[in-house]
């Protein structure tokens, strides 16, 4: 991992400091796709699973129906998650859509085969019931058109108003998120494609909370402390199930961690240096 090396430095420069690292918690760990290592992805059972777990962050992802309804779906069919061939969300209706199994039998075989597909609005009693939780809704870009942005923007934030505060909308698509931020009703997160856009999308950047970034994107001796970025927003990091690597990364100033794997690494401790 290159950014190894850049730990080593700074812990031999500054190895007669003391310096307070936090731990891998519940403070810092992003649930990715809820529960996802133990329940099927993006299910309301996972998102449940994750909060009984004593999560605080959790991402999950949303694709869009025929008829323009959220559903939340990783994928933009159904082959993996349900089982089903040639399924493909953007072709039907939310109502049929949510009748459809999410119990990824690859992995689970029939042993989640109740678990169905919801509508986003499925999950604001939840976090109505646990205002501690804040959520990283991503909206995926295979199911709506550069057409739809700003319609597909006011319907999020209006459908989720009761629940506006506890909610991040991040997204790959940086004219999405522009169009999201200008609305300035709801906390949102760019999703870097690559390391330079750090540089090229600047502007959008720092009218954003949250930027999320693959920890393999990251260049050797990057010190994310100082970033001009830092003081502007938080810096999540993706996916990350080592807890060696989460414990650098934390180390290198990034402020979430995003995982499959939360109760491994919400298991492990770091203690001061």
């Amino acid at each position: 991992m290159p950014i190894s090396n850049f730990l080593n430095i700074l812990k031999n420069k500054n190895s007669h400091k003391k310096t307070s690292i936090p731990n891998l918690s519940a403070n810092t760990l992003v649930a990715h796709r809820g529960l996802q290592k133990d329940y099927p992805e993006n299910t309301l059972l996972s998102i449940k699973k994750a909060i009984d777990a004593g999560v605080k962050f959790i991402e999950i992802d949303i694709q869009f129906s025929k008829d323009k309804l959220p559903i939340i779906c990783h994928d933009d069919n159904l082959n993996r998650l349900g089982g089903i061939k040639n399924f493909q969300i953007k072709e039907r209706n939310q109502s049929e859509i949510i009748k459809q199994p999410a119990h990824e039998p690859q992995r689970f075989g029939n042993r989640y085969i109740g678990e169905k597909i919801s509508p986003l609005e499925a999950i604001i009693p939840l976090l109505v019931l646990h205002p501690e939780i804040t959520i990283f809704i991503e909206i995926k870009e295979e199911t709506i058109k550069k057409d739809d942005f700003k319609k597909v923007s006011s319907d999020l934030i209006l459908m989720l108003n009761e629940v506006i505060n506890q909610v991040v909308l991040i997204s790959f698509n940086s004219e999405l998120i522009k169009i999201i931020s200008e609305s300035l009703e709801v906390s949102t997160g760019l999703i870097l494609s690559s390391w330079d856009d750090i540089t090229h999308k600047t502007k959008i950047i720092f009218n954003c909370d949250y930027i999320f970034i693959d920890h393999e994107l990251i260049p050797a001796r990057y010190n994310f402390s100082k970033s001009p970025i830092k003081p502007n927003c938080k810096i999540v990091c993706y996916e990350v199930d080592d807890i060696n690597l989460g414990k650098d990364l934390l180390a290198a100033g990034i402020d979430l961690i995003e995982t499959f794997q939360y109760k491994k690494l919400s298991k492990a401790k770091f203690f001061a240096t």
